[in-house]
């Protein structure tokens, strides 16, 4: 996403526009209180897709700083005293479960990822599940077209195809249409 609000809504957090060389960065902004963007996440790579986790403790966003776009996560708003890597192949679109207790990406093969993610003082990432392929749909590094329902179970992405129509798909139940699919074969 190029930009969201903090759940408290005191932080503005962003993206500057990456088309040019030293931009893509992540800033953020507290309304009525700061009267200049704060770095965020600011480096010589470009940073994309903000997401702060439900519990406005963390903030999950992609670089390419490794030679390749990678989903990181900082503490939130003292992003600089710590950083994990969460994607180990490629990943794009980070999104929060609404309980902040899961992190999805699509990873390089085009595959929707979660990883679990341990409440408690220190980020603690679980091994990553693949959950289902994503390569029907629209990946967009500069602008994610996926977003998770309140069950946090339920994913709204946009199916890519070659007319100009957008086509919304709303997948219900997924695991269990999975192990349906997967009892099927």
């Amino acid at each position: 996403m190029g930009h969201t609000w903090s759940p408290d809504g005191r932080w503005l957090v962003y993206r500057t526009d990456d088309q040019a060389a030293g931009n893509g960065d992540i800033l953020g902004l507290r309304p009525g209180i700061d009267s200049a963007s704060i770095p965020l996440v600011a480096t010589e790579a470009t940073e994309m897709n903000p997401a702060v986790s439900p519990d406005g403790r963390w903030l999950a966003y992609t670089s390419n700083e490794s030679g390749r776009v990678e989903v990181w996560v900082v503490p939130f708003p003292s992003t600089s005293t710590g950083k994990y890597q969460v994607s180990l192949e490629g990943g794009s679109m980070p999104t929060w479960s609404p309980t902040g207790r899961e992190l999805f990406y699509v990873d390089a093969q085009r595959r929707m990822i979660a990883v679990p993610v341990a409440p408690g003082p220190g980020f603690q990432r679980g091994t990553a599940e693949v959950l289902f392929s994503a390569a029907e749909f629209s990946i967009n590094p500069s602008f994610p077209q996926l977003d998770v329902l309140p069950d946090g179970r339920t994913f709204v992405m946009i199916r890519a195809e070659q007319d100009t129509e957008v086509h919304v798909v709303v997948v219900f139940n997924f695991l269990e249409e999975l192990k349906r699919i997967m009892v099927n074969r």
